[in-house]
């Protein structure tokens, strides 16, 4: 009983009627398709028909997103099924056409070339959908062809032919009937697709859906497929022929950028990966358009960068991702690493296989450089307040090419920190990203990285500082030091002196500001920086009436008498010189209490034209405090005319003049 024509069934009818018709005129062409899913087969979709049919069907769920894509291995079929649209005309035509695609936007699958990867592991693929079912099958083509006289006059009796040129409609009630799995799938599914396995096929799909000991070198099917589907709710693998079945059940859910991938697997404790997933849509320039092959009529595509979630270290309370080298992804792995972390997903354009991106293409070219732009754009999402340069070791590595790994991934990376130069790149006192040019940075204070934390944490402690300064997490670890580097380089941005780095502290000239500047110099003293020397000339000690002045030794004192004479030694301000907690800093930078006779010279230096008898009484107590003996020569020379105060002050002792 044929089964009931549709537009799925009519198409594939003519189309093979029109292709058998084409061989009668053309006989040359059946080596030719032959040959071209040999070298589909033969190439590097030789190992990757699991990817692509999952890859169709999540693009098939594109439209109805929320659906489940479910796989099933047994001894002898294969089995993909997927919720969302089903097959349509235009995707039967599709796979009955050589090297046609009917991709559109982001998609990499609709039954392009990818799927004809699949006579690799059958000879006999099987389309099962609510418009219609139809079956490819290579005895059978090959038994079609024969049958046109011309093709065997010219080619013989014995030829290869080509198995996907050709298909025919299938009665699904009557494989239903015949096969328990896809009569089960079906009943949820939109669209099955069944392959009849090849003998030793099952075990090769069995370790890329699972892995396994017997998997060698090849990789299971990526738990971070779906990050770059996210429209894809559920992703089922699951392999029936051992006891007990192997299952793997991977969803996803989002939040904004944040994505947490779940696995589930039979004998294993369930786990989760959180991502960080930043999207960039872009419209290909005419020029990379023109050399794009069988991308050239997206009009927009979207490229994709995916971080793991930072984790704290318990060690230095630092948040960190984990480390090694990043990938770029064509939806699934390629073999292109790159010094960049994460995951780089696009439509780029690679060779057959998907494996390798082509240099000499300006589209890919032009696909990194927005791939550049859209890491850069990304890093503000990535500077978590409690740690804002956290993401720096996120960054590629050098450009020189000795240290990258592929011809992408040294111009990924040249092209990145162009860009740092001109975008937000680098966080302020108050953790937000800043363009390099907008920001002062603070002196590169020598090797001793543990000593330049401490200070530069110490100097972002007080409130009033000026933010726009670099933020001292960014100098947390070598690591992150070297980034910054790279972009200080790359936006020609120079650092600041010692000087001008601790007098910018104190521009605001408050007390609080000064003390903060006064310890950080107290502790490079006692660290024995080389940049002591320099930090001294700064000006960031608050005093009495001096403004803010140099810490030079014997210059600035603390005071411990206020008895309202006038003097010209320079006062520490009282807000710092009351501080307990400062006065050890203070000592060290050699800040002490002005000794009785530098009081009393400083005194006599000022002069006496408004002294009253209260002042003169506190002049005299000085005067023997200080040692009356050994200055009577400079009271007498500079007060040759002692006022009636300043005698009666002196109460009958004999005057500095009698003596």
């Amino acid at each position: 009983m044929s089964p009931e024509p549709t537009p799925v069934l009519k198409t594939v009818v003519d189309q093979s009627s029109r292709v058998l018709k084409t061989y009668a005129v053309d006989p040359g062409l059946v080596p030719e398709h032959a040959n071209g899913e040999r070298r589909i087969t033969q190439g590097g979709y030789g190992d990757r028909q699991l990817f692509e049919l999952v890859q169709n069907a999540a693009d098939e769920i594109a439209a109805e997103p929320g659906g489940s894509v479910h796989v099933v291995l047994t001894d002898t079929y294969l089995y993909c099924a997927n919720e969302g649209t089903p097959v349509t005309p235009e995707g039967a035509e599709t796979i009955l056409r050589m090297s046609m695609s009917r991709k559109r936007g982001g998609q990499i699958g609709r039954f392009g070339v990818g799927v004809k990867s699949v006579l690799v592991v059958t000879d006999a693929p099987q389309f099962f959908s609510r418009t219609g079912s139809f079956g490819f099958d290579r005895e059978w083509a090959y038994g079609k062809i024969r049958s046109v006289p011309e093709v065997t006059a010219r080619l013989g009796e014995k030829f290869e032919a080509p198995v996907l040129r050709m298909a025919r409609p299938l009665d699904e009630a009557t494989e239903r009937a015949a096969d328990p799995v896809l009569d089960e799938l079906l009943g949820w599914a939109t669209t099955v697709v069944r392959l009849p396995l090849l003998d030793g096929a099952a075990d090769r799909l069995g370790q890329d859906m699972h892995g396994g000991q017997s998997a060698g070198g090849r990789e299971e099917f990526p738990v971070g497929f779906q990050l770059f589907s996210p429209h894809v709710a559920k992703v089922i693998l699951e392999d029936r022929r051992p006891r007990p079945v192997v299952r793997r059940t991977l969803t996803v859910e989002r939040d904004q950028e944040l994505h947490t991938v779940r696995e589930e697997r039979t004998g294993r404790q369930s786990s989760a990966g959180k991502w960080r997933v930043f999207t960039l849509t872009h419209e290909p320039t005419d020029t990379a358009r023109s050399s794009a092959g069988e991308l050239h009529d997206r009009v927009a595509l979207d490229i994709s960068w995916a971080v793991r979630e930072y984790e704290k270290d318990t060690t230095t309370g630092l948040l960190s991702s984990p480390k090694g080298r990043g990938r770029f992804w064509s939806f699934f792995p390629t073999k292109y690493e790159m010094t960049l972390s994460g995951i780089l997903n696009g439509a780029w354009k690679t060779n057959e296989d998907r494996q390798n991106l082509l240099d000499s293409s300006p589209f890919n070219q032009e696909m990194i450089r927005v791939a550049a732009r859209l890491v850069v754009e990304s890093l503000p999402g990535l500077a978590p307040a409690e740690d804002p340069a956290a993401y720096l070791p996120l960054l590629p590595g050098r450009t020189r090419e000795s240290e990258t790994v592929s011809w992408a991934d040294r111009y990924l990376t040249e092209r990145i920190w162009e860009a740092t130069a001109h975008r937000p790149s680098l966080p302020d006192q108050d953790g937000r990203l800043q363009v390099p040019r907008d920001l002062n940075v603070h002196p590169s204070l020598g090797k001793d990285n543990k000593s330049l934390v401490r200070w530069l944490t110490m100097w972002n402690s007080y409130p009033g500082r000026p933010t726009n300064w670099l933020h001292p997490s960014v100098e947390a670890t070598d690591l992150r030091a070297g980034k910054v580097e790279h972009i200080l380089k790359a936006a020609k941005r120079g650092r600041a002196s010692v000087r001008e780095w601790l007098e910018a502290l104190v521009a605001d000239g408050t007390a609080e500001a000064s003390a903060t500047a006064v310890r950080i110099v107290a502790d490079m003293i006692q660290s024995s920086s080389p940049y002591v020397e320099e930090a001294r000339t700064a000006k960031i000690v608050l005093t009495e009436d001096h403004g803010m002045v140099a810490p030079v030794v014997g210059k600035v004192f603390r005071r411990t008498d206020q008895d309202g004479l006038r003097e010209s030694l320079v006062y520490v301000d009282a807000a710092l010189s009351d501080d307990p907690s400062l006065a050890s800093a203070l000592a060290v930078l050699g800040i002490r209490d002005a000794d009785v006779r530098g009081r009393f010279v400083s005194v006599l230096e000022q002069g006496f034209g408004s002294y009253g008898p209260q002042e003169w009484t506190r002049f005299w107590e000085l005067f023997h405090q200080a040692g009356s003996n050994h200055l009577s020569h400079e009271v007498v020379r500079r007060v040759p005319a002692p006022p009636v105060d300043a005698v009666r002050a002196h109460r009958g002792r004999p005057f500095p003049t009698d003596a």
